[in-house]
């Protein structure tokens, strides 16, 4: 949806009309069972997507969900290149049960769930061959303040950096 010079793909996302197009790389980390934003962007620009989660629910989403305008990589964004310690919590989530994923338990009673791959936005793009990234979308429970300078710091800067960011 347009709306005032914004495209709006839903109460949460949105971003300028004409940023992206079917030449920007971007990247989305943290996909977890929804990649209905990227979809809508892509539909609406043609852009194609490098989606990064290394959670096993979003390993199964993504198999059940193929499409031919993203490359999925099992891998999350980290301060560092290596295995990370996840940890999962309970929640309740559109009225069902649902565990989500974190590398950083910001409260008691989170439950480790298993070491997880990850990798530095500097080794990600340098792996994939991209001298640049247009748009980064950050979706990553807790972690955000931590990896948010890694795109900050990128030269050229993306055109879009978004955070979904977890208090």
């Amino acid at each position: 949806m347009i709306s005032g010079g914004s495209l709006r793909f839903s109460t949460a996302w949105s971003i300028p009309e004409g940023v992206v197009s079917a030449d920007s790389i971007c990247y989305s980390f943290g996909v977890g069972e929804n990649i209905g934003f990227e979809e809508a962007l892509h539909a609406a620009s043609g852009c194609r997507w490098e989606l990064f989660d290394p959670t096993p629910v979003a390993v199964a989403y993504i198999a059940a969900v193929p499409r031919d305008w993203y490359r999925f990589h099992a891998v999350g964004i980290g301060t560092a290149d290596g295995p990370l310690q996840f940890f999962w919590w309970p929640r309740k989530r559109r009225g069902r049960d649902r565990c989500g994923w974190t590398a950083h338990p910001p409260y008691a009673g989170f439950e480790p769930a298993g070491i997880l791959e990850c990798r530095t936005l500097a080794t990600i793009m340098r792996a994939l061959e991209h001298p640049r990234i247009d748009m980064v979308k950050l979706d990553v429970e807790w972690i955000e303040e931590a990896v948010l300078p890694q795109a900050l710091a990128l030269d050229p800067l993306p055109k879009v950096v978004m955070v979904d960011h977890d208090t």
